[in-house]
């Protein structure tokens, strides 16, 4: 008889922690956060480096980079662009963004990276049959700039700018010569300007 009761003890405390650990798993797994994304898409007209939560990257251009995090939780960091020559040397000014997201409730969110309206994008198309000797972008205005870049003929993409209604860009030739054209914009985020150089 004791033998008999000593067993359907130990099968009652084996029940016990039996439902006792499944409990724990069940309310362990209630309470974790849903995983969600955050997505950044490059809208501007070069590569975007982005750092978020100390960890960096870069967004080509017309591309995005994803992050997963907890549902709620922050997303916080900096991007920036430029222009740059050859070898890396920054062309224009620097465009940059603060990043402070949260990670949406459910499913994926996405965020668009775009250039402010007070910059506008420089392209010069040299088809002339001289090479530029420099690039003077709001020439004679208070933010007048200047960038020591040479090239030749062709297509080139140069920098960010700041935008004005009297805003201008002077690209220099040989000997002094130089061409000169007044900036037409159309006030909205990602504008450029194509500038046309001819003989």
């Amino acid at each position: 008889m004791r033998k008999r009761i000593y067993h359907l003890l130990q099968l009652i405390m084996a029940a016990a922690v039996l439902s006792l650990t499944a409990c724990n798993k069940t309310g362990t797994g209630s309470t974790q956060a849903s995983q969600t994304t955050l997505v950044y898409t490059n809208d501007a007209f070069t590569p975007i480096a982005i750092t978020i939560n100390g960890v960096s990257t870069t967004i080509a251009v017309g591309g995005s980079v994803t992050y997963t995090g907890s549902a709620g939780s922050s997303n916080s960091g900096t991007a920036s662009t430029s222009g740059v020559t050859s070898t890396n040397s920054i062309v224009g000014s620097i465009v940059s963004w603060t990043i402070d997201d949260q990670f949406p409730a459910s499913g994926t969110t996405t965020k668009t990276l775009d250039v402010d309206p007070s910059y506008f994008f420089l392209k010069v198309n040299n088809t002339s049959s001289y090479d530029v000797s420099g690039v003077y972008v709001n020439y004679g205005l208070t933010a007048q700039s200047f960038d020591n870049i040479s090239f030749g003929a062709g297509i080139f993409n140069i920098g960010y700018y700041p935008a004005y209604t009297n805003s201008n860009v002077r690209c220099m030739g040989p000997n002094g010569s130089y061409w000169q054209n007044n900036v037409s914009l159309s006030g909205v985020s990602n504008q450029s300007f194509l500038f046309t150089l001819t003989n």
